[in-house]
């Protein structure tokens, strides 16, 4: 297992040593002297470009592109992600034109089967992710996705579509103010079947329907605060299996079609509940999605963490998943709960866009990101603002 380096300084003609790193595009190549169970880590800074990943490793032993620890590595632009069992782990992927009237390319288009996006962060793009049928058996996971498309059409924080035997897994993310749907898993004439989404945070509309039927879709433990779950698209389709279990809706669901196998149970309102969702994730023990509903409408809300391997006396951040670059509040871990503020927290302007978009998120509901506190390191935004709110830093 060995370990190279990616820098925005990086040359084509470096070996990609700590001291000789390559550029964005040629270790995205798969430059020779990768092998599976390697890592390539990120350094912090931008990657001006439209890239195309060919990374590859094996079964079960997986090519791993990493955002290097403590640093902020960022995407200006695009990924395509062609290769196979490879991860890609903690960047940010994002586009600063300001055109918004222009349509905008896909944050990550992915095709590469076997293939992993863990606890990235995708804003500002087209479509946030592109999760496509040659995707097979690959996983988004703990990703915060907001503010992607632009003003004259709809693109969603992720679109995506499956043929069986595969299965996809969306879990544990966190989709906030998106100009479309949240999540949109739809066709005109190929394949939406094979479904695994659970517990992930829709500030959106949230459909798996379309002109082809669906089949083999679990869809659990969701929360889509003031909006319902869209489940079918055309009248006229005859759809297979769907199972909904224990999700929290703004509205009842809504169901269109015909169904030989449809089942929804454990259904809660969520604009009546007083109570505090912590989802620990797989990947990293510093990490969790963290949601709060608070139909009592209190100023403060405490949040018991002690279910989570956390490091006592040190440094975390629940980051407004609508604003996370720029709003968090940051604790040092006693073994108490947290009283986390319910008031005063924004979503990010999009950028080209004169204000921030409307989503759910109030008083009543908020959702954060848990993550460790990074010190501020060579890549980074300053830091400002006071109290328990702070702006800038280093992505997670």
């Amino acid at each position: 297992m060995t370990e190279f380096y990616v820098s925005p300084s990086g040359t084509h003609t470096g070996d990609g040593s700590a001291n000789g790193p390559w550029d964005m595009a040629t270790a995205l190549a798969h430059p020779a002297g990768v092998q599976p169970a390697d890592t390539l880590w990120l350094r912090g800074g931008s990657y001006v470009g439209n890239f195309t990943s060919e990374l590859f490793g094996a079964p079960g032993n997986r090519v791993v592109l990493r955002q290097y620890p403590g640093e902020r590595a960022v995407i200006d632009g695009s990924l395509e992600v062609n290769g196979r069992d490879a991860w890609y782990w903690g960047f940010e992927v994002t586009n600063s034109d300001p055109d918004r009237m222009s349509p905008r390319p896909t944050g990550i288009t992915v095709f590469g089967p076997d293939t992993k996006f863990i606890n990235l962060i995708v804003h500002d793009a087209g479509n946030g992710i592109g999760f496509w049928v040659p995707a097979t058996n690959s996983e988004i996971y703990g990703c915060i996705i907001y503010n992607n498309g632009y003003v004259s059409n709809l693109n969603h924080g992720i679109y995506t579509q499956n043929a069986l035997p595969s299965i996809k897994r969306i879990e544990h993310n966190a989709i906030a103010q998106n100009f479309g749907y949240s999540i949109h898993a739809y066709t005109e004439g190929g394949s939406i079947q094979g479904w695994d989404i659970r517990e992930n945070v829709s500030l959106g509309r949230f459909l798996i329907g379309g002109r082809q039927p669906v089949d083999e879709a679990d869809v659990v433990g969701n929360h889509s605060f003031r909006r319902r779950l869209e489940i079918g698209y055309n009248a006229s389709v005859t759809n297979g299996r769907a199972t909904l279990l224990d999700n929290v809706v703004g509205e009842p669901t809504r169901i269109r079609g015909e169904w030989t196998n449809y089942s929804e149970t454990g259904t809660l309102d969520g604009a009546t509940l007083d109570t505090v969702y912590v989802y620990p994730n797989r990947y990293d023990v510093d990490r969790a999605l963290v949601v709060i509903y608070n139909a009592a409408g209190a100023a403060t809300v405490p949040v018991d963490l002690s279910g989570l391997p956390l490091t006592l006396r040190k440094k975390y951040r629940l980051l407004n998943i609508q604003n996370p670059l720029n709003e968090w509040h940051e604790f040092r871990y006693r073994e108490r709960p947290v009283s986390v503020p319910m008031t005063g927290w924004t979503g990010a302007v999009p950028i080209g866009h004169p204000e921030a978009l409307s989503s759910g998120g109030t008083l009543n509901m908020r959702t954060f990101m848990l993550v460790r506190a990074a010190k501020k390191a060579k890549g980074s935004r300053p830091r400002s603002g006071g109290g328990s709110r702070k702006t800038g830093g280093p992505t997670p």
